[in-house]
């Protein structure tokens, strides 16, 4: 075959990967929700007087299922929204939820429209919605102290809880094994380098926002994580103002950090912000 040959068919086949990826542009293929008509809890251990279903209704009227998680004396303590992954309900965020319920917070978990329980279809600018009527729903609680939430995302919530942080006035954000953005995420899984937006119009772009967001930060990575690269929760890091702090869980592959480190996570998580250590509010000086 000669040069030009070779050149040609190398065209063709990258005409044919787009037009397989223009085939196969979808965003389900990212979201991946999964549906239920009930929640099963696994392995519960919360007391069920301090379990609550709830229904939420988003600002475009899709109606979201949420669970929350009271401590004994809710107002005492801190309340951590959190935004779960990707092909996960609330039954799959549970052993996390209930981890950060152990160990002292409240706890306050939403699916997203389309995911478990909830109604709708998902999509970027309605993951954004249903964030911010679960931050509503959180901060309206007359039983919950509205200054010490904090905004944590797993995953792909990292994406949501970044834009959440823009515009809510959460005391602490914790980004869980964080991705840069949708389109780098996939683009660095595609075969031959195909641009991301090939195959996701999804943006989900923490990195291009988190110089912006307000709030402190506390990014968490896993050393064992084979699913996000190690440099994306480096770059995320590096882009964002001061104060914040990145902790690495040597041992902890993807959704293990909590498993493998929860008293690291929280002693972090006080560090950085004390008023949102679980307990009551430490008193400051006049």
């Amino acid at each position: 075959m000669t040069h030009r040959s070779r050149r040609a068919a190398a065209a063709l086949f990258t005409c044919a990967l787009a037009a397989c990826a223009a085939c196969l542009r979808t965003d389900d293929l990212v979201f991946l929700a999964p549906r239920t008509d009930h929640y099963r809890f696994p392995q519960n251990v919360v007391p069920p007087a301090q379990l609550e279903q709830r229904t939420l209704i988003t600002e475009d009227g899709v109606r979201l299922a949420a669970v929350l998680a009271l401590q004994a004396a809710p107002a005492m303590t801190s309340t951590v929204l959190y935004l779960h992954g990707q092909a996960a309900d609330i039954d799959d965020a549970w052993p996390d939820v209930q981890r950060l319920w152990g160990a002292g917070f409240n706890v306050f978990v939403v699916d997203y429209r389309g995911f478990g329980m909830s109604a709708g279809e998902p999509s970027e600018a309605g993951l954004y919605a249903d964030a911010r009527a679960a931050f509503s729903a959180v901060a309206s609680d007359p039983r919950l102290d509205p200054i010490r939430i904090v905004i944590w995302g797993f995953s792909m919530g990292t994406g949501v809880a970044s834009e959440l942080a823009l515009r809510a006035p959460g005391a602490l954000l914790v980004l869980e094994a964080p991705f840069t953005s949708m389109t780098a995420m996939v683009e660095s899984s595609s075969p031959y380098g195909i641009p991301g937006d090939w195959f996701t119009s999804l943006q989900l772009d923490t990195a291009g926002r988190i110089a912006d967001v307000p709030v402190p930060l506390l990014v968490l990575r896993g050393g064992e994580d084979q699913r996000i690269p190690a440099w994306m929760p480096e770059e995320v890091f590096a882009r964002a103002r001061d104060p914040k702090r990145l902790l690495d869980v040597a041992d902890a592959g993807h959704g293990e950090i909590l498993e493998r480190a929860a008293g690291e996570v929280v002693a972090a998580m006080a560090a950085l912000v004390p008023s949102v250590a679980p307990g009551p509010a430490p008193i400051t000086p006049p």
